[in-house]
């Protein structure tokens, strides 16, 4: 059976060691005195760093415009599919069949 008069467990935590007072962590305890402000201090200081290191490099740089592409393929006569000129091209007589064989070569 449990005693009556045993220790009992205390449901508000316990103690800490003693803040060290001597080192880089007492330096730095001198000006963050509490847990809670060592943690905003850390945070602080990394959130320093990612922006100073934004800051430096400069951001993303723009990327050269690509060259555009032919409107015609070499040695075919046939515009790019992308390109307005297609639709002039295709309605002409005859070029709906190359467009269709071209894609029977390609397949």
């Amino acid at each position: 059976p449990p005693r009556a008069g045993g220790p009992r467990r205390g449901m508000a935590g316990g103690g800490h060691a003693p803040k060290p007072t001597t080192g880089v962590e007492g330096f730095v305890r001198r000006f963050l005195p509490e847990d809670e402000h060592m943690a905003l201090g850390i945070m602080g200081f990394y959130l320093s760093l990612y922006m100073l290191f934004k800051l430096g490099s400069g951001g993303k740089k723009e990327a050269a415009a690509p060259a555009p592409a032919p409107a015609t393929p070499a040695g075919e006569g046939m515009p790019s599919v992308e390109t307005a000129e297609f639709s002039d091209w295709i309605a002409q007589e005859g070029n709906a069949e190359k467009f269709f064989a071209g894609l029977e070569k390609a397949t």
